[in-house]
């Protein structure tokens, strides 16, 4: 295995639309209620919106690839501070990370470790002081790698049915 790591670009369109409907696909299946899911057409919108808010945001996208074949990505922007958000916390530069997949085939090889690093590094390099990511609480694997990742919780949502 070969992995090479490739800033997105519109030739990559399709590669990161692949990426965004797998990991939907495996976050509707191991949702406990049944509230996700993956509706037809969903990969062209999901991706076109993620670009936008990449580039509207300062972001980046990286993809990871084995040969010519996508395996993984990684998606963050700079989160930016509304005048009422700036009553509520101080004014620190915060990335986001919106998107971290690695197709099953190629987990356990460090290679999420890798992009989230090449994402992080470059959100240092734009003076971010603060990463995010929102887990979904099913996902214990994702958890508890962000957990080794130097990550801890802040905030958990809370949900019920009725």
């Amino acid at each position: 295995m070969k992995i090479t790591f490739k800033k997105y670009g519109e030739s990559c369109f399709d590669d990161l639309a692949l990426c965004a409907e797998k990991l939907q696909d495996f976050l509707v299946k191991i949702d406990p209620l049944g509230l996700l899911c993956r509706m037809p057409g969903f990969r062209k919108p999901y991706s076109k919106n993620m670009i936008k808010k990449v580039k509207d945001n300062n972001g980046i996208i990286i993809l990871a690839y084995d040969k010519n074949e996508v395996v993984g990505y990684v998606a963050g922007i700079i989160e930016r501070k509304t005048k009422e958000d700036l009553l509520e916390v101080k004014p620190i530069k915060e990335c986001k990370i919106l998107d971290l997949f690695v197709f099953e085939k190629c987990r356990g090889l460090g290679l999420g470790k890798k992009l989230m690093k090449m994402a992080e590094d470059y959100f240092k390099k734009k003076s971010c002081k603060k990463a995010n990511i929102d887990v979904f609480e099913p996902n214990t694997y994702a958890h508890n790698f962000y957990r080794k990742l130097g990550y801890s919780d802040r905030v958990i949502e809370m949900i019920k049915e009725l």
